[in-house]
């Protein structure tokens, strides 16, 4: 299994407000060559003063470029729900995300439609800048 690191590859997350998911395409940041699609499930993102929150609920899905797909940290999904971390309401939400996941999978529809895969981020661009009291609750 191979793992995908945000160090040394280029990454674009797409966030829709309400999913218990973000979408992340991967490519090699060395040669452009696209890694993966990889789901995040997560608690939908809420504004904040220092940009977006949300919660990550351990269970991920790594759909490689053939569209052949596999769980990524089951058992840490498995003993948050034994240990009451992660909310019966919030497995329910995650179930239902799966299956809409799965669904636009297997009909290679949005975001898994290949439409975001020449994405470049602009040259221009600096790194942003943490806003002040971002550490602050």
């Amino acid at each position: 299994m191979q793992t995908y690191t945000w160090q040394t590859n280029r990454l674009l997350i797409l966030l829709h407000p309400e999913n218990y998911y973000a979408s992340y395409y991967f490519w090699k940041a060395a040669n452009n060559q696209f890694l993966c699609y990889y789901v995040n499930f997560q608690l939908p993102f809420q504004r904040s003063h220092v940009g977006l929150d949300t919660f990550d609920l351990e269970l991920d899905i790594i759909i490689e470029p053939t569209y052949e797909w596999h769980y990524k940290d089951e058992d840490d999904y498995r003993r948050g729900i034994e240990s009451g971390i992660l909310l019966d309401e919030w497995v329910q939400e995650i179930n239902a995300a799966k299956l809409e996941v799965f669904d636009k999978l297997a009909k290679r529809a949005y975001p898994f439609d290949a439409s975001w895969l020449n994405w470049k981020p602009d040259p221009s661009w600096t790194p942003p800048k943490l806003p002040e009291n971002w550490d602050k609750i």
